[in-house]
């Protein structure tokens, strides 16, 4: 089961995850509170393909930080 962490910011009132394919197409995007996601089943990413993910902070004063973007693919099981 593909899941993501990352480590907490003392400043977020919440986070933004977003994945995008090889080409820089949005693939999925969710806002979340907590340091951890499980996309839903109902996200289909391909055996093989290259896709990337990055983490958006949310600040109380309207301010966000962002992540490095990370790249990864799937692999069959």
């Amino acid at each position: 089961m593909l899941s993501f962490a990352w480590r907490a910011d003392e400043h977020s009132t919440g986070y933004r995850v977003i994945i995008t394919s090889d080409k820089g197409e949005p693939v999925w995007t969710a806002d979340v509170d907590s340091t951890q996601i499980t996309p839903p089943d109902s996200v289909i990413l391909g055996v093989g393909a290259r896709y990337f993910w990055r983490v958006e902070t949310l600040h109380a004063d309207g301010s966000a930080a962002q992540s490095p973007t990370t790249a990864f693919h799937i692999v069959a099981e």
